[in-house]
């Protein structure tokens, strides 16, 4: 019997100068997967999503910063990590 698995991208601001939330969900897919099967699942994140609304520029940007990304299967269960910079 399958069984529907979410994979599931979480974005996070360690070190940010601006006050976010701590978890944003960014990117999910839904996955049929049978009794110990294994599947590989990729997830975009489009840049336009690390972005802000800079009230004194009166747009939004994407500030320098090092964004690290979770993923896993819920929001207590995010086994799997990366970060990156921004300039």
């Amino acid at each position: 019997m399958s069984r529907w698995k979410l994979s599931r991208a979480r974005r996070t601001y360690p070190g940010s100068s601006v006050e976010r939330s701590e978890h944003e969900l960014k990117a999910f897919r839904r996955v049929s997967l049978d009794p110990g099967e294994v599947k590989t699942v990729e997830l975009e994140i489009p840049v336009s999503e690390l972005s802000y609304y800079d009230v004194a520029l009166g747009r939004f940007v994407v500030g320098p910063a090092t964004y690290e990304v979770k993923v896993g299967v819920s929001s207590r269960e995010l086994p799997l990590k990366a970060s990156f910079r921004v300039r």
